[in-house]
């Protein structure tokens, strides 16, 4: 009987310590699968979030910061997993300024002096629609009231709080308030917005032509003196380079044909004499669109019962409207109009007879932008976002025509998303491509991969 009983203990034991290791294995086995299920439900977590940001335009994937790999903003923790998601701009399409309303550099404007700034309208509340950045939201003088719309108000700082605190700004308002606000970014603005693209300086331009209807034309190419307009004028499709022009314009100027098709753009003002004149032999120009380039001491005025529009051109990945020359090179030069020159690069006069319509970018980084005070009919809108070192805006009461905001256009461009968890030294990444569409909020998923 002993030597049986030995027998069945061992046999016993053998089972015992079999069972508990198998046991021990599951339950080691569970917990890797547990935590595994925890890191990717959180990666999924983290990569949706980064979505919804993306699609607010609540982060800088957009722009040059994320053009080799940029960390945006991350919800808490999920599941004890730890995320972080990372963007990188991998499209050839979209450019780093494209969806910004208004972007306020500072640049030259002596410290503790005003960049940003309203005034006018008797309480009316100035739009504007789209994000908005401001190199000190300190230096805000608002003293009439305004409003983002479908937009955040984005600031530098050396040291941003986490979270960021509300930003309470007299007279400033956001739309929705419960989902716009500030924004703070350790990112200045020359790391965050590139230079459109200079095209080749344009040569010495054709002579104007008058047609049988009064309509003037002018064409594309290098200015060293003002245009001399007619009532009515027409300016063929093409790159403009004004060096040292001062150009007051009173009259109605219109430049380079629409093409709602690949620019999303359309005519604004009227012009009877030049109606269909970009459709004419000879008039067509190239592309659609014209660029205005100011290199030295180039400025634009526009006087009472002047009226201008610029429809877009593209220039490399950007829309251009106008553009003044960042530095001196390629037949270029550049332009001298800076803050302190203590000259305005644009100003649109008060009165209720002129009319402006840009409808691509105005890039004057270092120039001083003032518009008008605008009244009644007339009509002041920057719809391809505007970028100065000092912004000025003005109107009155009764304006009803003021627009500054992102006007919808064609272009998208894909931007990859990357959202890691880490849990317990292990980490799970979800990779994801998204067509993005910053000046609608437009986002389709290409790929969706579990790494």
């Amino acid at each position: 009987m002993l030597p049986m009983a030995m027998f069945l203990g061992i046999i016993l034991a053998f089972v015992v310590t079999a069972t508990a290791t198998y046991s021990a294995t599951t339950l080691r086995y569970s917990r890797v699968v547990e935590d595994r299920a925890d890191r990717l439900a959180a990666a999924d977590g983290g990569m949706r979030y980064a979505m919804e940001k993306l699609r607010l335009f609540q982060t800088l994937c957009t722009t040059k910061v994320a053009a080799n790999g940029y960390t945006t903003v991350v919800p808490p923790s999920i599941n004890g997993a730890t995320i972080s998601v990372t963007c990188d701009r991998v499209g050839t399409l979209l450019a780093d300024i494209q969806g910004w309303a208004i972007v306020v550099t500072g640049a030259g404007v002596p410290s503790g002096s005003a960049i940003f700034k309203t005034q006018g309208g008797n309480g009316m509340t100035k739009s504007f629609g789209g994000p908005v950045f401001v190199a000190d939201k300190d230096r805000l003088d608002m003293g009439a009231p305004a409003e983002i719309k479908d937009g955040d108000l984005w600031y530098s700082k050396s040291l941003c709080p986490t979270p960021a605190p509300d930003v309470t700004i007299t007279n400033l308002s956001f739309s929705p308030d419960f989902l716009r606000g500030g924004l703070c970014t350790t990112q200045t603005w020359t790391t965050l917005f590139s230079a459109p693209t200079l095209p080749t300086v344009p040569g010495v331009p054709l002579a104007p032509v008058t047609t049988a209807s009064g309509c003037k034309v002018f064409f594309p190419g290098k200015y060293t003196s003002a245009p001399v307009t007619a009532p009515e004028n027409y300016m063929v499709s093409g790159n403009y380079y004004f060096e040292d022009v001062t150009w007051n314009i009173t009259d109605t100027v219109v430049a380079g044909a629409a093409d709602t098709a690949a620019n999303g753009d359309g005519r604004f003002l009227t012009s009877n004499a030049c109606a269909g004149i970009d459709k004419q032999p000879g008039f067509e120009g190239t592309g659609s669109g014209a660029t205005f380039i100011l290199g030295g001491s180039s400025r634009i005025y526009v006087g009472v019962k002047g009226g201008l529009e610029i429809l877009r051109r593209r220039q490399g990945t950007v829309a251009v409207s106008v553009q003044a020359v960042d530095t001196t090179g390629g037949g270029y030069l550049a332009s001298t109009v800076d803050y302190a020159s203590g000259a305005s690069i644009y100003e649109s006069k008060s009165g209720n007879n002129s009319d402006v319509a840009i409808h691509g970018l105005w890039w004057t980084p270092n120039g001083k932008v003032v518009l008008g005070n605008v009244t009644n009919t007339a009509n002041g809108q920057f719809l391809g976002g505007v970028v100065g070192a000092y912004v000025e805006v003005q109107a009155s009461a009764s304006v009803s025509a003021l627009n500054i905001r992102v006007e919808t256009s064609p272009y998208v461009g894909k931007v990859l998303l990357v959202s890691t968890a880490t849990k317990n030294g292990k980490s799970n990444s979800i990779r994801a491509i998204v067509d993005f569409q910053p000046d609608t909020g437009f986002l389709a998923i290409n790929s969706w991969r579990v790494v």
